[in-house]
């Protein structure tokens, strides 16, 4: 037995973080249990109730409703943060875990404040929480720190600048200034490129008219 665990812990470090790239997976069970979720399966919301169809079983009930009822639609933010983390210890990256879950807590806190505002001018975002059955469109964080507490003394926009920031601050702190930057660089490139490809369809269009015209007009004077 001690041979085995010597030889376990002489194993080079890409052998055993590729021994548990299997675990990877298991950050998907958030993911699956939002998106098998319906509302009309927790006696709660529903009276009867319809059998449960989430492919996590009650748990992912119970996860999917309870998220949903303290951190509204910015629960999705979970699954992927999940995933992040996993992947980070698998590829060997060390950070403190309570540090990361602290983050990511405040991230998630601050999406659903930032959805809280959101919902009260965007019936896009309104009319999903109503899909989902849910009061606010950031749970019970969202509405009880900007509804209750922020907006009243700072308004909509200014309370809204205050949850951006610290969303901003907490993915920074979780996925470091390097990767931040990326990410807005990427977003960048992305929403200045479609105005250039509109603008380049629009000359081609333009000369296509062109031509059309042309042709219409040598096409007159050879009735002539």
């Amino acid at each position: 037995m001690t041979d085995d665990f010597s030889n376990s812990h002489s194993e080079p470090a890409p052998r055993r973080r590729m021994r548990m790239w299997p675990l990877v997976p298991l950050a998907l069970f958030p993911l699956a249990a939002l998106v098998s979720y319906d509302w009309r399966a927790i006696p709660a919301l529903n009276t009867p109730s319809l059998p449960s169809s989430n492919w996590i079983g009650a748990l992912g009930d119970g996860f999917a409703y309870w998220g949903y009822q303290a951190f509204g639609l910015a629960i999705w933010i979970v699954p992927f943060a999940c995933m992040v983390g996993a992947i980070s210890f698998v590829r060997g990256k060390k950070a403190p875990v309570a540090g990361r879950l602290l983050w990511s807590l405040v991230l998630v806190s601050a999406a659903a404040c930032t959805l809280q505002v959101i919902g009260n001018h965007a019936n896009e975002v309104s009319a999903a929480a109503a899909k989902l059955n849910i009061a606010n469109a950031g749970g019970a964080v969202g509405y009880l720190v900007m509804t209750r507490l922020l907006s009243p003394l700072l308004s909509d926009f200014g309370s809204a600048v205050v949850a951006v920031i610290v969303l901003a601050g907490a993915a920074v702190a979780l996925v470091g200034a390097s990767a931040m930057a990326s990410f807005a660089a990427a977003a960048f490139r992305w929403a200045t490129a479609r105005p250039a490809k509109t603008a380049a369809d629009d000359g081609d269009a333009e000369a296509d008219e062109r031509l059309a015209a042309a042709q219409r007009a040598r096409e007159e004077v050879a009735r002539q």
